[in-house]
C-alpha cells in the first residue's frame, strides 16, 4: 500500500496542466441494459478504455484520476492516467 501511495504522488507531482481535450470522457455501452457496463473515450469519440474492463466507473470525466471497481475485489481503486514526464 505503501508503495502505491508514493507511486501516485510521483506520477502527480509529474503531471502539468493539460488541455481540455487530454480528458477522457465516460460512455455506456447499453445504458438501459446494464448501467455499469461503460467505459471511456477522448473527445474524437475513440476508444481508450473499453466498456467491462472494470466492474463499475465512478468518474465521469478521467482527466488525471479516475475511481473505479475492480471484478473480485472488494473497494475502490484509483487508476492514474499515465503521463511522460519530461
Amino acid at each position: 500500500m505503501k508503495n502505491h501511495v508514493i507511486c501516485i504522488v510521483l506520477l502527480l507531482s509529474c503531471m502539468t496542466i493539460f488541455a481540455q481535450d487530454s480528458k477522457l470522457y465516460k460512455y455506456y455501452l447499453d445504458f438501459i441494459k446494464d448501467e455499469s457496463l461503460s467505459g471511456f473515450v477522448n473527445v474524437n469519440g475513440k476508444l481508450v478504455i473499453p466498456a467491462g474492463k472494470y466492474a463499475d466507473i465512478f468518474t465521469d470525466e478521467f482527466d488525471k484520476i479516475a475511481f473505479v471497481a475492480i471484478r473480485g475485489r472488494q473497494g475502490t481503486y484509483v487508476v492514474v492516467k499515465y503521463i511522460e514526464c519530461v
